[in-house]
């Protein structure tokens, strides 16, 4: 864990209290006004995470001296470092940066911030993969919308379930000193308490050797799998919600086995097209399920008030879950959601997906129920709730496109989701033989619905 470093005034305590709290760096700005050696002579007994910045030119800064950047610290773990540029000292990235000869010329490793866009630090990671850490932060501005209890469900999230191994601490604006040493102190106890030992990141690799082959070639074959596969189980155990959810977890697997390598790891790369694998399968289930003289047939139909309400709130919950999905989501959860989440990290550890538990396999338990006794509710047969429910294993597949999270968490947050919403399905097949019988049509006689 590293913590930004206090300006001058009461340097000895802070050091003291920072050790006391399980820091193990400090950041340390540097604008090439003075050796490095002597920039970290400052923090004795702290690995120092360098962070090259530039000052304005009119308070005297200059262009940054990388070929006299060599902090070529003392081996042994307690004083590895490791390089994290502010933002002004970015370089134009390409064959004319100096930041990979800077980084050559000395030991360090290189947080690498999630959600981070940097050219110049995408391409310096590409370059000494072996170096890469994951790293999280959370910026001043940010914390203004914290407290501090949010801030360390937040890294503890962070470091649980995506693989983050490098926090990068900012104080608490606006909090004593004393404050934010409790803080700082109590995210080290909790993360302790959850089974992280704290001290020097290091870089994290695959336990296993990945597939050969370039990495566009694997993400086109993830991408496809991704699609392809939940489709095919669901054309043929799409109202077996049992036999389903093992199979999804298996098309899950191959994906995951397609992106295990360093780097999906690290987020060097990732899965592309997240938001086209949720769309497409559904595009192919309803090919399977509705034939062409049916959808004319209910083109032809006219439009009632009922059926007007219940396209629109099925195009916005599309669109939402689109929306929600993907490597960085456009749309953030609302305060009520937030606190749902944290809900359910604290009791089961690992929070389900609500597509999942709350949506899906709910959906395909009714569906199947109603498509085995030939019933239907509201105008529409099993099949329709089938396909609402068809976003659970689609779901499940992508919860493994997202390779820097840890197998084992992907794998408790499908568990739960699923027995979580076989317990939602059976309470929504009891409330619909008990509350909502006046509203469900049974055929006629000789007459069966349509299946898969």
């Amino acid at each position: 864990m590293e913590a930004a470093a206090p300006d001058a005034p009461g340097r000895a305590q802070a050091l003291k209290s920072l050790r006391e709290a399980g820091v193990g760096s400090v950041g340390v700005l540097w604008d090439g006004t003075e050796p490095p050696g002597a920039a970290a002579a400052r923090w004795p007994g702290f690995s120092i995470t360098w962070r090259p910045s530039l000052k304005k030119f009119s308070e005297g800064g200059r262009p940054l001296p990388w070929g006299e950047w060599q902090p070529s610290v003392p081996p042994g773990p307690k004083r590895a470092g490791f390089f994290l540029p502010s933002g002004s000292a970015y370089p134009p990235a390409g064959a004319a940066s100096p930041l990979p000869g800077a980084v050559t010329r000395s030991d360090v490793f290189i947080p690498y911030m999630e959600f981070a866009r940097e050219p110049a630090m995408k391409a310096l990671a590409w370059s000494f993969p072996d170096r890469v850490v994951r790293a999280h932060s959370i910026d001043e501005d940010e914390l203004l919308r914290l407290t501090p209890a949010g801030a360390i469900s937040r890294f503890l999230r962070a470091v649980r379930e995506r693989g983050i191994r490098y926090l990068y601490v900012h104080m608490f604006p606006g909090l004593s000193n004393g404050e934010n040493w409790f803080y700082v102190a109590k995210l080290a106890a909790v993360l302790r308490d959850n089974g992280f030992e704290n001290g020097l990141a290091s870089p994290r690799g695959p336990s296993a050797p990945s597939l050969p082959g370039p990495i566009k070639l694997r993400q086109c074959l993830a991408f496809l799998a991704a699609v392809l596969g939940p489709w095919w189980i669901f054309r043929r155990w799409g109202d077996r919600p049992l036999v389903l959810g093992p199979l999804a977890v298996g098309a899950a697997l191959v994906v995951a086995a397609l992106l295990s390598s360093k780097e999906f790891m690290l987020g060097l790369a990732e899965f592309r097209g997240v938001k086209a694998a949720m769309a497409l399968p559904f595009l192919l289930a309803a090919t399977d399920m509705y034939k062409r003289d049916e959808l004319k047939g209910f083109l032809r139909r006219p439009l009632t008030v009922g059926a007007a309400v219940g396209f629109s709130l099925l195009a916005l919950a599309a669109i939402v879950c689109l929306l929600r999905s993907g490597n960085e989501s456009a749309l953030g959860a609302s305060a009520g959601e937030l606190r749902v989440r944290d809900g359910l990290e604290t009791l089961l550890g690992v929070r389900p997906r609500f597509k999942e538990f709350a949506v899906g396999w709910p959906l395909l338990w009714l569906g199947s129920r109603m498509r085995a006794r030939g019933e239907r509710l509201w105008g529409a047969d099993g099949r329709a709730f089938l396909f609402a429910g068809f976003v659970a294993p689609v779901s499940v597949v992508n919860t493994f496109c997202h390779a820097h999270v840890p197998l084992a968490v992907s794998l408790f947050r499908v568990f739960h989701g699923f027995w979580l919403g076989g317990l939602a399905g059976f309470l929504l097949i009891l409330l619909e033989g008990k509350l909502l019988r006046r509203f469900v049509e049974r055929p006629p006689a000789g007459v069966r619905s349509l299946g898969l």
